[in-house]
Parts: structure tokens; sequence; C-alpha cells
């Protein structure tokens, strides 16, 4: 897959998950893990190795939110 069209899919699945987090909706917490594995691959396609950081809070915080949610 081109990696023009792996970060607009990688881009619109945030902006999604974003939306359904914002409205409640636990869904969220299992796309956003989900999209974990699309920012792995823009990660290891572009070497930006920086983002590996965000990309462990982002799993880190995707489990907290679906243990506690309410």
């Amino acid at each position: 897959m081109p990696l023009t069209i792996l970060t607009i899919i990688t881009s619109l699945n945030t902006i999604i998950i974003m939306q359904c987090l914002a409205r409640r909706k636990r869904v969220g917490w299992w796309l956003s893990l989900a999209n974990q594995v699309f920012w792995a691959v823009v990660v290891w396609q572009t070497e930006a190795w920086g983002l590996i950081l965000l990309q462990v809070a982002m799993v880190i915080t995707a489990y907290q939110g679906l243990r506690n949610w309410r």
C-alpha cells in the first residue's frame, strides 16, 4: 500500500475515533487499538522512530479507556 494512501487512512481513522470518543462511544477505544497497527506501519515506513513513544501512550490510554469504561 502506498504511503500516501496509508497516511490518509490512518488520519481518517484517527478523526473517526476522536469523534466516537467525544460522543462517549465505547467502540472508539476498540478502534483506537486497531488503528495502532496502521500507525506502526507508518512509523516503520517513514522511520519516524520518535512516534513510537506516542504510539505506546495511545495503546496504554486505549486499554485504560476500555478497562475503565462505565
